[in-house]
């Protein structure tokens, strides 16, 4: 008898998940890294580039990005660390890969805002090393066509809940929406 609830309930379930149009995205940014509080006392602002993939209903959207961040270190504290005068600041990468969900506020054919809450892996030059961290944002987007989107994030990263280097980025790009 559970046996045959349960399978009915996962049966109605997903009649009317089905129900519902899911619309598939993928956006590509580019913006600006800004190091934040101990970040900062390392490198300097730089620049990143990103792709964002995206399964969306009406208002709920899982979303998996992915960004490197360009940087250079900051010339004090690099000539303290290394105690090398002669060089330029080191450059540094920091890759990042963010997994969670989305939420939006408005419609999808006019100007509506997101929220991200998200889990984050990072790694590169910066930390030679996986960590992991939280990840929040908000943003917009705005339709320009049937299938495409113009978009507008801002992003807070914690690089390592360990460590706790926090940094922001503000990314834009075009979203395309695949199957509008």
């Amino acid at each position: 008898m559970k046996t045959t609830i349960t399978l009915a309930l996962l049966l109605v379930s997903a009649i009317s998940f089905s129900q519902s149009k899911q619309y598939y995205t993928s956006t590509f940014t580019t913006g600006i890294f800004i190091p934040i509080d101990k970040t900062g006392e390392r490198v300097r602002t730089g620049y990143n580039f990103g792709v964002d993939l995206e399964a969306r209903n009406k208002r709920f959207a899982v979303y998996l990005n992915s960004r490197i961040n360009f940087t250079k270190g900051n010339t004090e504290s690099e000539l303290y660390t290394y105690d090398d005068y002669s060089t330029k600041a080191r450059s540094y990468t920091i890759i990042e890969v963010n997994i969670g969900p989305r939420w939006y506020l408005g419609k999808l054919d006019e100007l509506n805002a997101n929220i991200d809450l998200g889990f984050g892996l990072y790694t590169g030059s910066y930390s030679r090393t996986l960590l992991w961290g939280p990840q929040a944002g908000f943003g917009f987007s705005y339709p320009v066509s049937q299938k495409l989107t113009l978009a507008l994030n801002g992003r807070l990263n914690i690089l390592g809940i360990d460590y706790g280097q926090p940094y922001m980025g503000v990314h834009a790009g075009v979203k395309y929406i695949f199957n509008k």
